[in-house]
């Protein structure tokens, strides 16, 4: 920032004071963090009154301030042309569905889907933006297929896209569009081709706009759009402001647009709050009667223990939260398990079966199968209770374990840590290292189907049996075990990571059970409701 500060002085007037630059740091600061502005007191302002560099947004100026928000201009422009969009979507007037296929709403419930999932449907068929929001297991992709089919009823050459922010997330809508398609009979069963069809062709964001990794551009813009008349977006709580302005900005006029996501999981990496604030937007702003929530949980139905363990993130309920996650000794921990005051090493212990069953795995599809079996999901990156040191731990102790059997290697787990057009492989991708006495390569599942790739054009990868939450998002174990370090251990960085909104992306990766190794005082912390990130989308959007 320091380049920039220069840059802002010397061209533009930039105060040269030590109040004015602390201001530039601050503003790269919550970048980092997530926010797209900061907050300025009357001083603050004061001290850039007359600057050059600044301006309200009328014209580009490096910086905008605009009542007490200051902001980038690449961020306020994102945040401008996004509200102006998503606004302009909203208020199209209402498509009206034929008989017939107002005929096979009606019939939608409950015949195929719950009274919300229809209630999604429908509005999918009437608006051009439809938001539908629900936690995990709530059933948001097979509301989206169901809309996908009476939309190709209605008009069976319809140019549609389904997209998601990772491959992995792309993959598994296109996993939940092929199974409502297998059981689509009587009315529906003309859709069930297209489905089928539509299953295989979800793709990333980035390779549905093209985006070239080398200069860092999109092939599709506004002024070559896509050719599409409906898009389906999943797993949007991923996506920045930046890469929902690229898409609006790639979207055609008159394409409607369905957006799938669960604003109470961890927001995008980069900066911006979007999916939460079309939330707000759909209660009681601009985007009103555009958004349907979806609450009835399928998933945890027979789960009430990972069910009350979710709610109680979501919540931040830290009594509700230690209730919900007895020691291992209690009869009601068959689906949650407590590890207080515990180390890596006794969390292991608890989930070592389904680990050691990887990595003896006799052929890929064995070892493809097991990784779905557990993930470790850790808030942090490095030390002892962190990515890093899981998997060292894990690692060191089977060694031990393949000494005493006389095993010379054994499967391993890795995780894609860039995008690679060469090999198809995205970033966040998993698959397992075969041993060399198996043919040493690597294997991914593509398509329900083991699909070897060569060591050497592996693009850049991680060792994966612990892997962040943030990396997780997107995904289904069948258990999970969650690592949160002891509170002394965090400094004012990794504290900040302790959110409910972690914890609750964490627990609900889980189909079958939870192991969550945390001291209380950590479990505190990740209870504490934390400001919401700093945008001036909300205003934009009238909320």
């Amino acid at each position: 920032m320091n380049a920039e500060l220069d840059i802002l002085k010397r061209g533009w007037g930039y105060p040269d004071t030590a109040g004015a630059a602390a201001l530039v740091e601050r503003l790269r600061s919550a970048w980092e963090r997530g926010h797209t502005a900061i907050v300025l007191q009357a001083p603050e302002r004061a001290l850039l009154k007359g600057c050059a560099a600044v301006g309200t947004g009328d014209q580009a100026t490096p910086l905008v301030l605009k009542k007490d928000l200051l902001q980038s201009w690449r961020f306020h422009e994102a945040e401008r042309q996004v509200a102006v969009r998503l606004k302009q979507m909203a208020g199209t007037e209402d498509r009206a569905p034929g008989t017939p296929l107002q005929k096979l709403l009606e019939e939608l419930s409950p015949a195929w889907v719950g009274a919300e999932q229809a209630a999604a449907v429908a509005l999918g068929q009437r608006k051009q933006l439809a938001l539908i929001t629900g936690g995990p297991g709530t059933g948001k992709t097979r509301t989206a297929a169901f809309l996908l089919a009476l939309r190709l009823l209605e008009q069976p050459r319809l140019r549609y896209a389904l997209a998601a922010p990772t491959n992995k997330a792309a993959r598994r809508l296109g996993d939940s569009i092929a199974k409502v398609a297998s059981g689509l009979t009587g009315a529906l069963a003309p859709a069930k081709a297209g489905l089928e069809a539509a299953s295989k062709h979800a793709r990333t964001l980035h390779g549905l706009l093209a985006w070239n990794r080398e200069t860092d551009r999109c092939g599709r813009n506004a002024d070559r759009p896509l050719a599409l008349d409906l898009l389906i977006v999943d797993e949007a709580s991923m996506m920045d402001i930046l890469q929902w302005r690229v898409l609006l900005d790639a979207l055609p006029a008159k394409a409607s647009l369905v957006v799938l996501g669960d604003p109470r999981q961890l927001e995008s990496v980069e900066a911006g709050r979007v999916l939460g604030v079309m939330v707000e937007s759909g209660q009681k702003g601009a985007l009103k009667g555009c958004h349907a929530e979806l609450n009835e949980n399928f998933r945890f139905a027979g789960r009430p223990g990972i069910r009350a363990l979710a709610e109680a993130a979501r919540l931040g309920d830290l009594k509700a939260l230690l209730a919900a996650s007895p020691a291992p000794q209690s009869k009601a921990a068959d689906q949650v398990e407590g590890l207080r005051n515990a180390k890596p090493s006794d969390a292991l212990d608890r989930v070592w079966e389904p680990t050691v069953r990887l990595a003896a795995a006799k052929d890929p599809g064995e070892a493809l199968q097991a990784l779905q079996s557990l993930r470790v999901l850790c808030a942090v990156n490095r030390g002892p209770y962190g990515v890093e040191g899981m998997n060292a731990a894990i690692e060191d102790r089977l060694a031990v374990w393949a000494l005493a059997k006389g095993i010379k290697d054994w499967c391993r787990p890795v995780i894609i840590k860039v995008n690679d057009p060469h090999t198809d492989l995205s970033n966040g991708d998993l698959g397992v290292l075969m041993p060399r006495a198996q043919g040493g390569q690597a294997w991914f599942d593509r398509g329900g189907a083991p699909k070897a790739y060569a060591l050497s054009r592996l693009p850049e990868r991680d060792l994966a049996w612990a892997m962040s939450v943030h990396k997780s998002q997107g995904s289904e174990y069948k258990a999970v075990l969650v690592v949160l370090p002891p509170a002394e251990e965090l400094n004012e960085n990794t504290r900040a990571l302790l959110t409910p909104e972690l914890l609750y992306t964490a627990v609900t990766r889980a189909e079958e059970r939870v192991v969550l190794c945390a001291e209380e005082p950590a479990l505190a912390l990740a209870c504490e409701a934390r400001e919401p990130r700093v945008t001036g989308l909300g205003e934009w959007m009238d909320v």
